[in-house]
């Protein structure tokens, strides 16, 4: 039986009833690491088949680099600080124009992001010109070696938007200008191609703050697909209130977008796993009861133009075992 939505009043049955249809399950982000290095084409296209059995289309590669691996043939006296070189973007390439699936490539992973950004202002900003100019760098090598793969379709911002750290209004201009600055950059050198960004929510911010905050972010960025997590893997917020930010977020989105605001479209992203680890340890995590993902499926698909799945390869990928096979199944009987 379907769970009602908790409070919001009166008007959120006829925001639901204005809402769209159904969102489809586009697809999966792909998260890379050096253990996925030696994975062979045949291997990235039975998980593309994978994919396609459940309705999806596409894959988010994460990200394409982050210091010092390369995941793709390049010269690494061109990027500075790349050591490691491995041809994944090839065999991924290979797979997807197999089996028709469209690609978005990830820029640069900085394993520092976190700790950046809880900096002074400068240093934030400093921060993001380096950022812009080592994604620059690294778009001006990916269109060298791929731009002419019509399989790839856009880019992914790798820099996700929480909902704590840009709050104050110094701190908004900070992220707004990078993002649009990131948005011309990309567009001057590829300007046909998608651009995407993801962001999260917790808890602690009530939805009203959430979606307000997220729309003077992204407004007038040039920014096309904003990714939208909802935070079940890791249980914050509970699934019970996830439904509570959908509606404000999408309900918010389409009045400002009637009054003229330019923002980018929104997509869901359904957390496939289940976090096992405690919060001072090393994240590990197993895949979703499929229960729980259906019902993430059923609760996000009146609110988002697509749905992304983080990560099929990680948790639903059929030979990784009975609970992964479950909830691939789960999936599959209800995009069927």
């Amino acid at each position: 039986m379907k769970r009602k939505h908790i409070g919001l009043g009166g008007i959120v049955p006829l925001f639901v009833a204005m809402a769209t249809a159904g969102a489809a399950l586009d697809g999966s982000f792909i998260q890379l690491h050096r253990g996925k290095a030696d994975r062979t084409t045949e291997e990235w296209r039975t998980d593309f088949q994978h994919i396609k059995a459940l309705g999806g289309d596409r894959v988010i590669v994460q990200w394409t680099a982050e210091e010092p691996v390369l995941y793709f043939g390049a010269d690494t006296n061109i990027l500075r600080g790349m050591t490691e070189v491995y041809p994944v973007l090839e065999r991924i390439f290979e797979a997807a124009e197999a089996e028709n699936i469209s690609v978005v490539l990830g820029l640069q992973h900085h394993p520092e992001f976190w700790d950046q950004i809880k900096s002074r202002d400068k240093v934030i900003q400093d921060f993001f010109r380096i950022r812009k100019a080592r994604n620059r760098q690294l778009q001006l090598v990916l269109l060298n070696n791929f731009g002419d793969r019509t399989s790839w379709t856009g880019y992914y911002l790798p820099d996700e938007i929480d909902d704590l750290t840009w709050r104050s209004p110094n701190k908004k201009k900070l992220i707004h200008g990078y993002l649009r600055a990131m948005a011309g950059i990309l567009r001057e050198n590829d300007p046909d191609r998608t651009i995407a960004v993801s962001s999260f929510f917790r808890g602690r911010t009530v939805p009203k703050r959430m979606a307000e905050d997220l729309m003077d972010i992204l407004s007038d960025t040039g920014i096309d697909y904003l990714l939208v997590q909802d935070g079940v893997g890791v249980g914050d917020p509970p699934l019970a209130y996830v439904p509570l930010y959908y509606e404000v977020l999408a309900r918010t989105w389409a009045s400002e977008s009637a009054a003229g605001r330019d923002l980018p479209a929104l997509w869901g992203v359904l957390e496939a796993f289940k976090q096992t680890s405690g919060p001072d340890e090393p994240f590990t995590a197993v895949p979703a009861p499929p229960e729980r993902l259906r019902e993430q499926v059923e609760e996000a698909r009146p609110f988002f133009d697509r749905l992304i799945l983080f990560t099929f390869e990680d948790y639903l990928q059929p030979d990784l075992g009975h609970a992964a096979t479950a909830a691939f199944e789960s999936l599959r009987a209800i995009t069927d």
